[in-house]
């Protein structure tokens, strides 16, 4: 699957919940999210910018290879998503140890899911970086910018997409 998205930092997720409700959307989910980033034993993510995470929700858990992002103006990027039980945890965090990997970082955010025709919609309250909203199209289409773009003007939401991961805006804070 690929993942075209687009993120914005706000100062207001209820408002733009409002906005969304006023368009139809609907709540898909709501939860506490705990991401668990992983280093490759072999390789460096951040310079080959890939990323290994196993996200901890209250139902189950899910194991994520995200590829490197293709340069465009729509963050775009190759996404792996593997659902597994909660009972789970332990032992993918075992076999993960046992190849190599090493737990290198740890995001925990609450996050209200949305969608709105072929949109998912994302308001995160990440802990100890702020608000923001991914607004994803999982589609590859030539018009993914401009429908994205229309989406952000009627949410009102001021036009300034951020680039990075969490994690990247976690590093960058750290330095």
């Amino acid at each position: 699957m690929i993942e075209n998205e687009l993120k914005f930092k706000v100062d207001d997720l209820d408002r733009i919940e409002e906005k969304l409700k006023a368009l139809g959307a609907s709540l898909k989910n709501s939860a506490l999210q705990v991401d668990y980033y992983f280093s490759h034993p072999c390789k460096d993510f951040l310079r080959t910018d890939e990323a290994l995470r196993v996200r901890v929700m209250d139902r189950f858990i899910e194991v994520t290879y995200k590829g490197p992002r293709k340069r465009n103006r729509v963050k775009s990027r190759e996404e792996i998503n593997i659902r597994f039980s909660k009972n789970d945890f332990k032992n993918i965090l075992r076999l993960l140890q046992r190849l190599g990997f090493k737990k290198y970082f740890i995001i925990e955010k609450y996050r209200k899911e949305y969608s709105l025709n072929d949109f998912n919609i994302c308001l995160d309250d990440v802990k100890g970086l702020g608000k923001f909203v991914e607004i994803e199209l999982l589609e590859d289409s030539r018009n993914i910018m401009d429908r994205i773009i229309k989406l952000v003007r009627k949410l009102d939401i001021e036009f300034r997409p951020i680039e990075k991961t969490y994690l990247e805006l976690f590093k960058t804070l750290s330095h």
